[in-house]
């Protein structure tokens, strides 16, 4: 497989281990030493640290504690050094969100853009050196989001919505 491809699976993975609560195993292997820049104010974090923190500012399962979210990667723009093993990409994300059970419809609730940087190991592996998400259109994320004013979770604690 050449290196476009390579690089596109593994936005589409990392996407789709978002959908299925692999977020561990999504560090542990596609973004084992990328740093994370996230708004409002793009301070970078390793990717274990934001993960943890997303986990607990975002909820993404309804009552019956199942994921109620798909992440749609879209608009793939890619630039590979073969040479230096570098590439850098540029992509749309919506993301759906449906939670019947409670009266809210599918519906997209966010668009934004990641903009990453990739790097290749020593066994020819591309993995993720940077991922920055800038956010362009915020819907109804009112079943998404935390909402930290409401002391709902403890942060060094489990994640409230989430299954055992």
């Amino acid at each position: 497989m050449n290196s476009y491809f390579e690089i596109q699976n593994l936005i589409h993975e990392m996407t789709w281990m978002l959908d299925n609560e692999r977020e561990e195993e999504m560090i542990r292997t596609l973004m084992k030493d990328c740093m994370f820049k996230t708004p409002p104010n793009y301070t970078e974090m390793p990717a274990i640290d934001q993960a943890k923190w997303a986990g607990m500012a975002h909820k993404r399962w309804g009552p019956d504690k199942r994921n109620k979210t798909k992440h749609n990667i879209s608009n793939l723009h890619l630039v590979i050094d073969e040479e230096a093993g570098t590439a850098t990409s540029r992509c749309y994300l919506t993301i759906y969100q449906g939670v019947p059970e409670i009266g809210f419809p599918l519906q997209p609730i966010f668009c934004g853009t990641y903009h990453d940087t990739f790097e290749r190991d020593e066994s020819g592996k591309w993995y993720y050196a940077t991922h920055q998400l800038d956010i362009d259109i915020e819907g109804e994320c009112c079943n998404h989001r935390n909402d930290f004013s409401q002391g709902s979770f403890d942060p060094d604690g489990e994640h409230p919505d989430r299954k055992s």
